[in-house]
């Protein structure tokens, strides 16, 4: 596995960002986006729209105020865009693109908020995003060495815990299962129903095992379940692909999954980012791993 010491953290941090954006990107750009959840609720905004004078039926109906919202939304899409191609150059001395990705962080975490809202403030659909509006931050702080490669481990681990414990949460039912989830894995696992909420039931339990258990002292444990994470995180990316894209009737559901699937594919990617980084680092001494981002782990 020596191939393994030769994987560039940096290069690999830059990737899953990339895919990141340019999923979103997509997204915004071309498919829908729950921003109206948050700027047509009236239970929100009706006092003060009335106190403009405005009824709420004639501000929700105003082609205008569609238009405004089209705008705010293509101009994230954008945003998201062009930083997606600005970081593959990205360097600690490029201070544009740091500010790109602050926003683009807080264009994500605003994403977030906007599902939660749009599942009744359920708190695991915010969290459950945790990996892809923490990307371009991990990307900052890696990047600019703000933080050393122990600390940085830590942050990783509790995204990946956070994200998979919430997806969790709606495989086994905490939350009602998604129908999505049922229809994508009797599409590809040819289940039944019923053994297809068992199947969900058992991945949802081992998210909140992987969750524990990368915390374990014991790096081989924390190295299999990582390893698992990235399999799983990327194989459940793939499934919107492999469960509603058929070779006949390929096109329209290609373009339609296509973003979801790479938006999500950091879910895999950052697990198998901090693998490396674990396996490249746990041998190195105690003050080495205490130092900003070592030089050998930056290109």
């Amino acid at each position: 596995m020596n191939f393994l010491s030769n994987i560039s953290v940096t290069f690999s941090l830059k990737i899953a960002t990339f895919f990141l954006l340019i999923g979103r990107a997509w997204q915004h750009l071309v498919w829908h986006t729950p921003h109206s959840e948050f700027f047509w609720d009236e239970t929100w905004w009706g006092e003060l729209v009335n106190s403009f004078g405005i009824t709420w039926n004639d501000y929700a109906n105003n082609y205008m105020n569609f238009t405004m919202i089209d705008a705010i939304v293509q101009t994230i899409g954008i945003l998201y865009l062009i930083t997606a191609f600005a970081i593959l150059f990205y360097k600690k001395t490029h201070r544009l693109t740091s500010v790109l990705l602050i926003i683009s962080h807080l264009n994500l975490v605003f994403l977030a908020f906007c599902y939660m809202k749009g599942k009744s403030f359920a708190i695991g659909q915010f969290w459950e995003y945790t990996i892809q509006f923490m990307m371009p931050v991990l990307l900052w702080l890696w990047v600019q060495e703000k933080i050393n490669v122990r600390k940085f481990i830590l942050i990783c681990k509790i995204c990946i815990a956070l994200s998979f414990t919430c997806h969790g949460l709606y495989a086994v039912g905490f939350y009602p299962v998604p129908g999505n989830f049922i229809d994508m894995t009797i599409s590809i696992t040819g289940l039944s129903q019923n053994h297809s909420y068992i199947y969900l039931l058992v991945a949802g339990i081992l998210d909140f095992i992987l969750a524990i258990g990368i915390f374990s002292p014991n790096r081989k444990i924390v190295l299999g379940l990582l390893a698992y994470a990235t399999f799983w995180g990327i194989a459940t990316s793939l499934a919107r692909i492999f469960a509603y894209v058929r070779l006949d009737y390929f096109w329209d559901p290609f373009m339609q999954w296509i973003p979801h699937t790479i938006y999500r594919l950091p879910h895999g990617l950052l697990p198998f980012v901090t693998f490396i980084m674990i396996y490249q680092y746990a041998s190195k001494s105690q003050k080495n791993m205490d130092e900003p981002n070592l030089k050998l782990a930056k290109e």
